[in-house]
């Protein structure tokens, strides 16, 4: 199995990460990496923008957006690349951020869209739990415990 690396996101990532927009599902999940969300994940703020890759040149297969919050935790949004959805690399980055989440944080919070049965079904099997229902705008939130 390839080993999954993980870098900080950079501005030479974004040409790559906006080309996955031209996937229908991606872009009516995911909001669209302007000059605005590149400026804010890159900024050093609290907000963190990830890379995951499986190779050595540090092609991205998963782009990982995540933010500490006041309660010990942190809220993850993931987005696989097109091309390699349904091979397991959703599956192999949520469980490899938490490993590494796990020495700063209690717990991992995702908001999923209620009809984004694929998501729902990534959650649950890495052992994320609902902690409530959906909000006015559809998402459901899921926890992953990251302490005993």
């Amino acid at each position: 199995m390839e080993l999954l690396r993980f870098r900080r996101f950079h501005e030479t990532d974004l040409p790559v990460y906006a080309a996955w927009f031209e996937d229908a599902e991606l872009a009516r999940r995911a909001p669209f990496p302007d000059e605005e969300w590149l400026a804010d994940a890159t900024a050093g703020g609290g907000v963190v923008a990830e890379v995951a890759s499986l190779d050595a040149e540090g092609t991205p297969v998963a782009v990982l957006r995540h933010e500490e919050e006041g309660d010990g935790g942190v809220t993850l949004f993931v987005a696989v690349a097109p091309a390699q959805r349904r091979k397991g690399i959703g599956h192999r980055v949520l469980t490899a951020f938490a490993e590494r989440a796990a020495e700063r944080f209690s717990h991992i919070d995702v908001f999923v869209e209620r009809d984004n049965e694929a998501a729902l079904a990534l959650v649950r099997g890495c052992g994320f739990r609902l902690i409530g229902g959906p909000d006015e705008d559809g998402y459901v939130p899921y926890r992953l415990s990251l302490t005993a």
